[in-house]
C-alpha cells in the first residue's frame, strides 16, 4: 500500500513538473521569437549584451527541454499509469526508481526554465513594453503614429482588456480601496493614501513635462520656419493621446501631458519668432529623436504605473509607501538619463554652451505653467 501511495505521489509530481515545463518553455520560445523579430527590424534601443544573455539562456533551456523531452515524459507517464498492469507496476522497485529519476530531471529543468522565464518577463516588462520607436525610423510622421497605435494596442490594451475581465485593478483603484477600508474601520487620516499617490503623480508628471519643455524650447529656438514649430507640437499632442493603456477610457495622466503640449504650443506662438541674435545651432535630428523617444517612454511608464490593471492588493499603508518609494526610484534613474542627454544637446546647440537670459526666463515661465497644469490632476475622475 505504501508503495502505491509513493508511486502515485511521484506520478502527480512528475506530471506537475512536466506541465509547468511545457508552459514555461512555450512562453520562452514566444518571447525569443518576438525579441529576435524586433531586433531584426532595428526597433529596439536596449543593452545588446543583456539581450544576448537573455536569448542565450532561453535557448539553452529550450534545448534542455528538447533533450529531456518534457512532453514525451508526460505522455510516457500517462501511458504507464493507464496500463492494465498498473497494480503490478505499483509494486515494482525499478518502476519507482525510474520515476524518481524522471522526477529529478524534470524538476531541475523546470526550475531553470522558471528562473529564465522570470528573467525574460522582467526584461520584457522593462524594455519591450516601453519600446516606442523613434520618429526618424519612418519616412512619414503618420507611419510613426500608426506604429505607435499598434504598439500600444498589442503590448498594452489587448492584455489590459483580459486583465479587466479577470477582475484585476490598477494602482489608483487599489489605493482607493485602501482609503475605503480606512473609513470602514473608522481610521481617520489627515493625508489619505490617494493624496500620497496624487502628490507623487504630480511630482513625476512635472519633472517629465519640464524635460519635454526644455527640449522643445531648444527645438523652437533653432527652428527657422513657424510651420515646422507648429507641426512639432501638433505631432507631440497626437502621439501623447495614443499612449493611454486602457481602450476607451479617459486617462487623467495622459490628459495632463496633452494639456502641457497644448500649453507649450500656445506659449511659443506668443513669443515666436525668437530674436536671430540667439544664434542657436540646428539640433542634431537623430539625437533629438532619441531624446523624444526616451521622454515618451517615461510618459507611458507613468501612465502604466498608475492606470494599468496589474496591481496587487495593498495590505496597509506601509506597503503603499514601499510602492511609492520604488516608483520614485525607478523614475529618478530614467529622468536623470534624459536630463544628461538634454544638457548634452544644449551644450552642442548654444554658443559656448551658454544659455541666453531670455531662454532662462522662458524656462522659468514654462515650469510655472506646467506646475499649474499638473496641480489640476484629479485622481477621482
Amino acid at each position: 500500500m505504501a508503495a502505491e501511495i509513493s508511486t502515485g505521489r511521484t506520478k502527480e509530481e512528475i506530471l506537475a513538473f512536466a506541465s509547468a515545463l511545457d508552459t514555461d518553455s512555450e512562453a520562452i520560445a514566444g518571447y525569443i521569437s518576438g525579441m529576435k523579430e524586433m531586433k531584426a527590424r532595428g526597433s529596439m534601443e536596449i543593452d545588446l549584451d543583456k539581450l544576448k544573455t537573455v536569448l542565450t539562456s532561453g535557448k539553452t533551456v529550450l534545448e534542455d527541454v528538447e533533450s529531456h523531452k518534457g512532453k514525451m515524459f508526460r505522455q510516457m507517464i500517462q501511458d504507464l499509469f493507464a496500463s492494465n498492469d498498473v497494480e503490478k507496476l505499483h509494486c515494482l522497485p525499478e518502476v519507482q526508481e525510474k520515476l524518481e529519476m524522471i522526477k529529478t530531471q524534470l524538476s531541475e529543468t523546470a526550475k531553470r526554465a522558471s528562473t529564465v522565464r522570470q528573467s525574460i518577463d522582467e526584461f520584457h516588462h522593462y524594455f519591450i513594453k516601453y519600446n516606442i520607436r523613434k520618429y526618424d525610423d519612418f519616412d512619414e510622421y503618420e507611419d510613426f503614429l500608426d506604429e505607435t497605435k499598434n504598439f500600444i494596442k498589442l503590448e498594452w490594451r489587448k492584455v489590459a482588456k483580459k486583465l479587466r475581465k479577470q477582475g484585476e485593478k490598477s494602482l489608483i483603484e487599489r489605493v482607493k480601496e485602501l482609503d475605503a477600508w480606512d473609513e470602514v474601520i473608522s481610521r481617520k487620516r489627515k493625508i489619505t493614501a490617494l493624496d500620497l499617490m496624487k502628490t507623487l503623480a504630480i511630482d513625476l508628471g512635472c519633472k517629465i513635462s519640464e524635460h519635454v519643455a526644455q527640449l522643445y524650447l531648444l527645438m523652437t529656438v533653432s527652428t527657422e520656419k513657424s510651420e515646422e514649430r507648429i507641426r512639432n507640437f501638433e505631432q507631440l499632442a497626437k502621439v501623447l493621446q495614443e499612449l493611454g493603456v486602457i481602450k476607451r477610457e479617459n486617462s487623467i495622466i495622459i490628459e495632463r501631458f496633452v494639456n502641457v503640449a497644448q500649453y507649450l504650443d500656445r506659449t511659443f506662438r506668443v513669443f515666436a519668432p525668437f530674436p536671430e541674435d540667439l544664434k542657436v545651432k540646428k539640433l542634431d535630428a537623430t539625437f533629438k529623436h532619441n531624446v523624444i523617444r526616451l521622454m515618451l517612454r517615461e510618459v507611458l511608464r507613468l501612465e502604466a504605473a498608475f492606470r494599468y490593471p496589474d496591481s496587487p492588493d495593498l495590505h496597509g499603508r506601509d506597503e503603499l509607501l514601499r510602492v511609492r518609494s520604488r516608483l520614485r526610484k525607478v523614475f529618478s534613474k530614467q529622468l536623470e538619463r534624459i536630463s544628461t542627454k538634454i544638457e548634452e544637446l544644449r551644450i552642442k546647440s548654444l554658443p559656448k554652451g551658454e544659455e541666453d537670459q531670455r531662454i532662462i526666463a522662458m524656462k522659468k515661465q514654462l515650469d510655472a505653467g506646467i506646475k499649474d497644469i499638473w496641480m489640476e490632476l484629479d485622481p477621482n475622475q
